[in-house]
């Protein structure tokens, strides 16, 4: 999958407690939580996306993917990474004409439909990964045993 549209680089400020909390949870718990948190936040966004998507045989739709990846050592010096693009393989569902109608080509005028859905939805985004945070972190906590 190619990662398609824009890209934001997030420091949330207010979340201090969040993250205290997060860094009394043994390491993999935390970053389950982290994750699950940041994908459940994007999904309003994904949904958003293929709602928009212009539709002949549904194939666009379906082709609009999120996956997530953590980098870094830590959860203190971490980064989640989570990404909603277009599938590109296997060709079959492929969905690659989706860039040609984000960006246009030489030819044809672009007609975009995942920037305006970002532009649109990037601040309830934020807002909903802070309420998902806060949510995995007691969740994770009770499970582990952890008092916070």
């Amino acid at each position: 999958m190619q990662d398609v549209g824009s890209f934001i680089d997030v420091n949330i400020d207010g979340l201090k407690e969040l993250e205290e909390n997060l860094l009394k949870l043994p390491e993999d718990l935390a970053k389950r939580g982290l994750g699950r948190a940041a994908r459940k936040a994007m999904t309003l966004l994904q949904l958003a996306i293929a709602f928009h998507a212009p539709q002949l045989t549904g194939q666009l739709k379906r082709g609009i993917k999120m996956r997530s990846k953590f980098i870094g050592d830590g959860v203190q010096g971490g980064t989640i990474v989570v990404s909603i693009g277009l599938q590109l393989s296997p060709k079959e569902e492929s969905a690659f004409y989706g860039r040609f109608l984000e960006f246009g080509t030489v030819k044809m005028q672009a007609r975009p439909f995942m920037k305006p859905e970002f532009d649109a939805h990037a601040q309830e985004v934020l807002a909903n990964f802070g309420k998902e945070l806060g949510e995995a972190i007691e969740q994770v906590a009770r499970r582990a045993k952890v008092k916070l």
